[in-house]
């Protein structure tokens, strides 16, 4: 049995309310393939971010003002544990899923952490309706495997530098998030998503496109990836969760078909739409309409 998703990441829509995509008028010819890319990357960005990144925010927020034993997040309830000095384990309904190792600072502190997820969570499966006669199926990768790792490290108040990789992994393509988070006014957040902040770095993002049932029920895979640099800084819309005000993001889409795909995506917030704009070879004269998300 094999599944499979495109060569342009085609995804219909974003599973985390994003509108659905407009394209306003302008001299520009549409372009699918750039607005999928964009649409896979931020998808695995946004999880990302609610796996790893807002989890050190809220249990940093939770080492300074709380005093239950019990952590919220995403609707999650988490009990605490302290297993030794510095060190915490993060458990829901009885299993381990996070543990997070401090240098004794909190995170506003010029501090250094690390942040493991220990459960392997199945990927995230998400139906999306491109046409009444058909559904693809989109499958995020990166960092679902067990011991995933984060490493947040503080290089000047409210800046600090992110690493992410997988705990184990098995594609043709190492998958990473090297990033800088910037918070905008300094004053610490509950939660990342109540912050301003601006997002920095490369990284790399793998999609399953294949899936491969062996005969005593294991299964491999094959992946497409997405490697990507934010050429200039992408500044997150604080009232809508997955947006960016602003920014610039270099995409190159890759597989084993050796086909590549590349765009730059220009971000942009104007009014109360949030919109999209590609360019192939960062080249003008290949333009793409602008899309609303």
């Amino acid at each position: 049995m094999k599944k499979y998703l495109l060569i342009s990441f085609v995804i219909g829509a974003l599973a985390f309310s994003l509108g659905s995509c407009k394209v306003e008028e302008s001299n520009y010819t549409p372009d699918t393939t750039g607005h999928n890319m964009f649409s896979a990357w931020n998808q695995a960005m946004y999880e990302t971010t609610e796996n790893m990144m807002e989890m050190a925010f809220r249990f940093n927020y939770w080492l300074q003002n709380d005093t239950l034993p019990v952590l919220y997040l995403n609707g999650l309830t988490y009990d605490v544990n302290q297993s030794s000095d510095n060190v915490w384990t993060l458990t829901f309904n009885g299993v381990s899923e996070y543990v997070i190792e401090t240098d004794g600072r909190t995170l506003d502190s010029m501090a250094t952490w690390v942040v493991t997820k220990n459960k392997k969570i199945r990927f995230l499966d998400y139906d999306y309706m491109l046409s009444p006669e058909s559904t693809l199926r989109y499958e995020h990768a990166s960092f679902y495997s067990p011991n995933t790792r984060m490493e947040i490290r503080g290089e000047q108040p409210y800046q600090w530098d992110i690493q992410i990789t997988p705990g184990e992994w098995d594609g043709r393509e190492q998958v990473y998030a090297n990033l800088k988070l910037s918070l905008a006014s300094p004053e610490m957040p509950a939660l990342l998503q109540y912050a301003e902040y601006q997002l920095e770095g490369s990284g790399r993002f793998a999609f399953v496109e294949d899936t491969w049932f062996g005969a005593n029920g294991e299964n491999s895979y094959t992946y497409r990836y997405i490697t990507f640099q934010i050429r200039e800084p992408l500044v997150s819309a604080v009232e809508r969760k997955g947006h960016w005000i602003s920014g610039v993001l270099n995409m190159v889409a890759s597989g084993d078909n050796e086909i590549t795909n590349n765009r730059t995506a220009y971000l942009k917030k104007n009014g109360g739409n949030y919109w999209v704009t590609f360019y192939e070879n960062d080249d003008p004269a290949n333009g793409a309409a602008s899309y609303r998300y």
